[in-house]
């Protein structure tokens, strides 16, 4: 998981206890938000349709299942109180989807009826759901042949006084090049 802040990223890793918990830890040679750490290469293909998961995961898993509620209980509660403790902040909100997050983002920059967020039209149906669940017309722009994401050029010609947000979407593992303006970039992965 990477959080960023400013213009360095650092991570933090997430695991689950045996005992249903959350465990949040930055590795050693993270210990400041000072320096830009570089995860190392990936020298190996990731097959992205297979799980990983342990014991350890498959227990939480249970818990939560035989608890009564399953998408605001107390394994929730558990994991926001501590990854706003892990980022040294107030607030941490838990949601059900990036759908959810997304349509968040929107709200919480007070975007809505009347205004425009440019977008990619090759991604998941969510992306622009959460913009027109926010009241906003999603404008789509077309992506670059050879990775799929996002022409950032294309994105500064559709720029216009109504254009409140860009929305890239990273795909492939391939980040979106962003446009250069004055208005947030809502990253989706």
């Amino acid at each position: 998981m990477v959080v960023n802040r400013g213009k360095f990223a650092d991570a933090v890793i997430a695991e689950s206890t045996v005992d249903g918990g959350i465990r949040f830890e930055r590795p050693s040679r993270m210990s400041s938000f000072t320096k830009p750490w570089k995860p190392p290469p990936v020298t190996w293909r990731i097959p992205y349709f297979r799980h990983d998961l342990g014991e350890a995961e498959l227990a939480c898993l249970a818990s939560v299942l035989q608890g009564e509620i399953l998408t605001t209980g107390d394994a929730v509660s558990e994991f926001e109180a501590k990854f706003a403790a892990c980022l040294g902040v107030r607030h941490v909100l838990g949601l059900t989807s990036c759908t959810d997050a997304l349509h968040m983002a929107l709200l919480a920059l007070e975007i809505g009826s009347g205004d425009e967020v440019i977008t990619t039209p090759m991604s998941f149906v969510a992306t622009a759901t959460a913009i027109l669940e926010a009241g906003a017309t999603p404008v789509f722009v077309d992506v670059e042949p050879d990775t799929g994401n996002l022409d950032a050029a294309r994105v500064e010609a559709a720029i216009t006084p109504r254009t409140k947000a860009i929305l890239p979407v990273h795909l492939y593992g391939l980040c979106a090049t962003c446009a250069r303006s004055n208005r947030p970039d809502i990253m989706s992965a």
